[in-house]
């Protein structure tokens, strides 16, 4: 804590060792574990305060007397470097640094509170987020006694119930940061991050709902969402790219994340009643896009912001082949147009997960799986480069990337597995934070779980440069909270465990244990009918304990068949 000039910005003002003010400081963190502190009058205190974890919630300040006094009340996620090319720097480290971001017109986020000169509680109508709170007291003529200083916190009420362990003890670090990402990032609805925008993305909340399927069981968010999703849903059979909001925000690829997360919920949590409900959304969504699927079997960009991932190069984070109608706004790219081996693939895998919810609900799934397959015959015939065995992002071949492939294998393309092995040893445009989720997919597919695992260094980094939750994308990042990149607490259970549901309602379950060289790893995965046990080594024993209702298929190396296994099993 340090004193401060009446009036003086502090977004400028470095936070200096020189400036503490050892003989307070004791009173002020007294003051954070109950006790009073009573501040003369003529006073100005600017004080940090770290709350050592990424925290959601409404401060309660209670006053007594001072009046006019003014406590500002202001938050931040991290502290920043001077300069601004250097970023955050370690979360841990406040030293030399700025309450604020470079540039800054304004001090920050948060509230101002003034004293009536009575005894009297403050607080606020909505919550404030991040790590680290700035104090900004302002006596007046008279002393101001700060009775009590809160912080009540406020999240949607997931537990973790995955317990996910293993022989590297780092992962269950990643488990927890990424867990703690999960709250933060879930409240009457899914959030993409709680500190910016507050917005529920379908394409965040697709990765949101299925964390929480694997690690808590828990679908409220998940059923809130795809409603409010169906409900929003335009004439022209678009999904917004987030709701509720006041503002108009089509991202086209986010459409289709929608209707795969209705498959999810199918396979997931069952409720067949409550998925044919939103069956007329996912056709009208379908239509939306074959429309623009040419005679040669080519799908056209739809008009809107086509998002993908935040690569590096990629302008506004559209891959290779989509081009900008104008210019790029920084809070809202405009519409793009173009072809893309990657939108194109992504429709691909939507329409036979489309295929499949017909089946289940009871419809015809022909037209979907007609469209996919002639999608993926357009794919090999002008997308897929045979010399360097990858399908390119582009009709001319001049860029290739991670997304391709990836999408390339789930969707069921002839060559993807064949691209998929060929990237590991290639330098494409990687996947980040975001899209890492479906490059991870792809790898489950092939048995590269080891991949994955080297892939976690991002995650690790994390860790060591003090965060408490997941970036949004690789450094220099925006925000430091974004649901999408706690993703890999899903592919604990989903893909080092091998736990799949392959029919709705988790009827049947396959487990394919891949540990991707860890020792052994063990979880016990929620479901709609109770836990299912897993413990796995790397010597390939596997056991299972698993709710009656729910045949478990058991995938071992050298078996001709999957065979379904007893309730609690070993093989």
């Amino acid at each position: 804590m340090a004193e401060h000039l009446v009036g003086e910005a502090t977004r400028g003002r470095v936070v200096a060792a020189a400036d503490h003010l050892e003989r307070e400081a004791g009173a002020w963190q007294q003051l954070l574990d109950g006790t009073p502190l009573v501040v003369p009058p003529g006073t100005c205190r600017r004080v940090l305060i770290d709350l050592d974890q990424y925290v959601c919630a409404y401060p309660v300040l209670d006053l007594d007397g001072g009046r006019d006094a003014e406590v500002r009340m202001h938050w931040q996620e991290s502290l920043y470097e001077p300069n601004p090319q250097a970023g955050k720097g370690n979360r841990d480290v406040v030293e030399g640094k700025l309450f604020g971001r470079p540039g800054l017109e304004e001090d920050g986020i948060g509230d101002l509170f003034i004293a009536g000169g009575h005894r009297e509680q403050h607080s606020t109508l909505w919550w404030q987020s991040g790590r680290y709170v700035e104090l900004l007291v302002t006596t007046a003529t008279e002393p101001l006694t700060i009775t009590a200083l809160r912080f009540r916190e406020t999240h949607y009420p997931y537990e973790d119930r995955l317990n996910f362990t293993s022989s590297d003890p780092r992962l269950a670090k990643v488990g927890a940061l990424a867990f703690r990402t999960l709250q933060a990032c879930s409240h009457e609805t899914t959030m993409d991050c709680p500190y910016y925008e507050q917005l529920q993305y379908t394409g965040d909340t697709r990765l949101q709902c299925l964390i929480a399927y694997a690690a808590t069981g828990d679908d409220s968010l998940a059923r809130q969402a795809l409603r409010a999703f169906a409900r929003t849903q335009t004439p022209d059979g678009l999904v917004p790219s987030r709701t509720p909001s006041r503002r108009s925000s089509p991202i086209p690829p986010f459409t289709l994340w929608w209707v795969a997360m209705v498959h999810d919920f199918a396979l997931w949590r069952g409720d067949l009643a409550f998925v044919a409900e939103l069956m007329p959304g996912v056709r009208a969504a379908l239509d939306a896009h074959r429309r623009t699927v040419d005679d040669r079997g080519v799908f056209h960009a739809l008009h809107g912001w086509n998002f993908t991932d935040w690569v590096p190069g990629w302008e506004a984070g559209c891959p290779p082949g989509i081009v900008q109608d104008g210019e790029v706004h920084p809070d809202w790219p405009g519409p793009s147009h173009g072809v893309s081996s990657v939108l194109h693939l992504q429709l691909a895998l939507v329409a036979r997960q489309a295929a499949d919810l017909e089946t289940w609900t009871g419809g015809s799934a022909a037209e979907y799986t007609q469209l996919a397959d002639r999608l993926l015959d357009a794919a090999d015939e002008a997308f897929y480069d045979a010399d360097r065995k990858l399908y390119a992002d582009d009709l001319d071949h001049t860029a290739f990337s991670e997304h391709a492939q990836s999408l390339a294998l789930l969707a069921g393309a002839k060559y993807g597995e064949t691209a998929v092995r060929t990237m590991l040893h290639e330098s494409l445009a990687r996947t980040t934070v975001y899209f890492d989720h479906y490059l991870f997919e792809a790898l489950q597919r092939i048995g590269r779980t080891d991949v994955l695992l080297d892939r976690l260094d991002l995650w690790y980094g994390l860790l060591d440069q003090g965060l408490r939750t997941v970036i949004e994308h690789p450094e220099p990042t925006r925000s430091d909270c974004h649901a999408w990149g706690a993703h890999p607490l899903y592919h604990y259970a989903a893909t080092l465990l091998g736990v799949r549901p392959t029919a709705p309602g988790m009827r049947t379950v396959t487990i394919k244990p891949q540990l991707g060289g860890l020792e052994w790893a063990q979880a016990s995965v929620p479901t709609p009918y109770g836990p299912l046990e897993v413990r796995a080594t790397a010597g390939g024993r596997t056991e299972v304990t698993a709710p009656p209702q729910i045949t478990v298929i058991n995938w071992r190396p050298g078996v001709a068949r999957d065979q379904p296994t007893s309730t609690s099993t070993e093989w």
